[in-house]
């Protein structure tokens, strides 16, 4: 079937003329049939997988797909191998005899509503209608409802494996004739079952002949109680859009090198597991167990089994990230973790931006133990224990840089119980810390951690450089603290934390942090707008100093409840832009004045690239590029930080006009505001579009053959996106008004391009 080429850059989605689609259909179809047409569907998709080559398209129609497919073929640069599917397409590793409710069950003790059917291994998850059930080590624990002999706390409904039989205690008004139930394949090795690999921990294994070139597209597809993994992927250059992950350990995890890896627009739940949670700390109160055992609700995490390892909950959407992973667009909602220290522990050039995070029982980023520039941008957390960690576990070279911007955080009245379940303990929204025992490694010297004395210092640790930076964000977390205590802080073992840096943040919590004696003396803060809190807090004056402003109460900052700021807001230029940063912004908080924060999350949205301008289509993937929120909701502009990156843009035919939508973010420090700043917007054969910036204002240059037109724009705001407007021949518009009556002629058809760098762009087009 011939389909519409779509033209786009190095790491976008085409198809050429010979391109297959091929069908499938799991209730009508037939593995003998050619695939080839929806009346000659496959049945299944591995039939499918054993056929496609580069640029070819299967669509699956809506249906319960019992098998793990195994990819071994791979795509190529603008010729995806895509995976669509049609409706609710799920594809699941559950035990079909117990999916399809054909199990013959026992009732062991109706009181508990506990049953039992005969079964050949132990799964790592079970899902009940969706809820997911705790894993115990013994039926006599799943009976009592806890982890181990000291009376270790857990939710009751569960399941166990005694090597022959497995027991399920359902929750009320379940059973095993009315419910839904997903029994998983075992897990895969490792201290928590993370050493993922194999076909047989997925729903979808890209395996290693794929990874000679990868590009592979998954779409719209469900996946549900694998061994571990939703998708393990050996290849790079994978984009998995628009697909729900249910009793997952993990969503996407990679192997080896797998890089270029693009999670959008995608679903993680561990549905049941914070309002267990929560549960747990009402049972507690109440039974007075949270003073024997002070970690009394971490059941999810916490291995107190006598016997054998649980398989936790401690893990996360992504698994083995490497270089450049992007998660953005997705919902992670009612989970231990949004991803964990398994996940991202050596990911480099990471993105995570346009997120919700929901509902999560302890971290929803974490950058330990290595991670090497990590951005965490325009995503919104909502009751997170602690929404960002940096507390690595396996010593230098630490995590960073990390940088933290533009997201909101906030708390719903619901969060005081989780905040307020340990005594002496606040969460904070950055959870920050280096213990002992990363010096016990052999790498940094077998030091025990009652020993000071050691060949890298425990004394001063430090993110690299430009450091762990957190700016323009809005904290709105009453019962929650800026930071959890760092540890330790104890005497000589005392840790100090270095290039970790504040500014032009909104800030409202409870308090700093917990502890009285430290004062985060090295913790650097500037410009950031403090909420005063009612709870006199003792390191009042340290987060607002150096430039920054300590308010009365919330109603004096002026913003509103989408948390845009008014006119009058004191939020409006209270910031600074010393640092090198394209999206920082002089307006503290995660939106600038005449902006909002909106997100695009979930697999509602998925983005239709056939839609987008030839621009948006050829940065879409583009791994090289860094993002930044546009100005319309769910769409992003781009920018190279390093050095400047082209991208082509022909100029047609007959072009009358170019358009250009951007950003001047001109980095440069009050010092140096005298010094002329140069960008190059646009560039063709004896044509360019340039820029200049200096002491606050710009310049538009256009230089045709030997003619060169120069036009004033005036004071520019670097938090606010330009239009630029070329009629050629005739004017030139920049934001609405005429600045020049004459615009240089047209450019010769022909090859062209864009020029990336610190300026942030949005968008480009010539018309006809």
């Amino acid at each position: 079937m011939i389909r519409k080429i779509l033209l786009t850059a190095v790491f976008a989605i085409t198809t050429s003329a010979f391109a297959a689609v091929y069908y499938v259909d799991g209730a009508n179809g037939s593995d003998s049939n050619d695939g080839r047409s929806e009346k000659k569907s496959f049945r299944t998709i591995q039939k499918a997988a054993d056929k496609v080559v580069a640029g070819d398209t299967v669509v699956i129609s809506p249906g319960v797909y019992f098998e793990i497919v195994r990819l071994n073929r791979s795509g190529a640069p603008g010729k995806y191998i895509t995976f669509r599917g049609r409706g609710e397409v799920i594809i699941t590793a559950a035990d079909r005899t117990l999916r399809e409710k054909r199990g013959e069950w026992k009732l062991e003790d109706r009181e508990k509503n506990l049953y039992s059917v005969s079964f050949d291994h132990e799964p790592s998850r079970v899902l009940a209608d969706g809820y997911e059930l705790f894993p115990y080590a013994s039926l006599g624990f799943l009976k009592r409802a806890e982890l181990s002999d000291a009376g270790y706390p857990a939710p009751p409904h569960g399941f166990c494996f005694d090597g022959k039989r497995l027991y399920v205690r359902f929750r009320e008004g379940q059973s095993p004739e009315k419910t839904l139930l997903c029994v998983s394949p075992s897990g895969a090795k490792g201290s928590n079952a993370h050493h993922v690999w194999q076909a047989e921990h997925s729903n979808f294994h890209i395996g290693k002949n794929a990874a000679k070139r990868g590009y592979i597209k998954l779409e719209n597809l469900t996946f549900e109680t694998p061994g571990t993994a939703g998708v393990v992927t050996y290849a790079s250059n994978v984009a998995v859009t628009g697909c729900s992950f249910h009793g997952c350990r993990f969503g996407v995890a990679g192997v080896r090198k797998a890089a270029n890896v693009f999670v959008e627009s995608c679903f993680y739940t561990q549905k049941g597991v914070h309002s267990d949670t929560m549960e747990l700390i009402r049972r507690a109160q109440r039974s007075g167990i949270n003073k024997k055992i002070r970690f009394y609700f971490w059941a999810h995490k916490i291995n107190r089994n006598s016997k054998k390892q649980m398989v936790n909950f401690e893990t996360g959407i992504v698994c083995g990230v490497g270089r450049n992973w992007h998660i953005r667009n997705c919902r992670i909602d009612d989970s231990f973790e949004g991803f964990s220290t398994w996940c991202a522990s050596n990911a480099e050039d990471f993105q995570v931006y346009g997120n919700v995070f929901r509902k999560i029982v302890d971290n929803a980023v974490e950058t330990e133990n290595s991670s090497r520039n990590v951005r965490v941008y325009n995503n919104f957390f909502e009751d997170v224990f602690e929404p960002v960690s940096w507390q690595p576990l396996a010593g230098p070279p630490w995590p960073g840089p990390v940088f933290v911007y533009r997201n909101v955080v906030k708390t719903t009245p619901d969060f005081k119980l989780h905040a307020e379940a340990l005594e002496n303990f606040l969460p904070g929204v950055f959870k920050l810390g280096v213990s002992g025992r990363n010096w016990q490694y052999p790498q940094h010297g077998n030091v025990p951690v009652s020993v000071i004395a050691a060949r890298t210092s425990k004394r001063f640790v430090g993110a690299p450089d430009p450091g762990f930076l957190v700016f323009n964000n809005t904290i709105i977390h009453p019962d929650g603290g800026l930071m959890t205590t760092p540890n330790p802080l104890d005497n000589r073992a005392l840790r100090e934390l270095v290039n970790f840096r504040f500014f032009n943040n909104i800030i409202l919590t409870k308090k700093m942090h917990v502890s009285k004696t430290w004062k985060a003396p090295l913790v650097e803060f500037y410009s950031n707008i403090v909420i005063d809190s009612p709870h006199n807090d003792f390191h009042r004056g340290i987060m607002d100093k150096e430039g920054g402003k300590l308010l009365k109460d919330a109603s004096t900052l002026s913003m509103n409840s989408d948390w845009t700021l008014t006119e009058k807001s004191p939020a409006r230029n209270g910031g600074i832009l010393h640092f090198f940063e394209p999206d920082a912004s002089t307006d503290c908080g995660a939106v600038p004045y005449g902006e909002k924060f909106e997100m695009v999350s979930g697999t509602e949205y998925i983005p239709k690239l056939d839609k987008l301008t030839p621009f948006r289509r050829a940065v879409y993937y583009h791994p090289e590029l860094l993002r930044s929120a546009g100005p319309e909701a769910g769409s992003w502009a781009v920018y190279s930080f390093d050095k400047a990156y082209k991208i082509p843009l022909a100029v047609p035919a007959g072009a009358k006009r170019f358009r250009a939508v951007f950003r001047l973010a001109d980095c440069t420090r009050p010092h140096e505001r005298s010094i002329v700043r140069k960008w190059r917007l646009f560039a063709a054969k004896n044509y360019s579009i340039s820029l200049e910036a200096k002491e606050g204002k710009a310049v538009l240059i256009c230089r045709s053959g030997g003619g060169e037109s120069r036009c004033d724009l005036g004071a520019f705001n670097r938090d606010r996106y330009c239009t630029l407007n070329i009629t050629f021949g005739n004017s030139i518009e920049f934001d609405g008004r005429v600045i020049s009556g004459k615009a240089p002629a047209a450019p010769a058809p022909g090859k062209g391009e864009l020029e990336i760098f610190r300026n942030v762009l949005f968008d480009a087009s010539f018309a006809r």
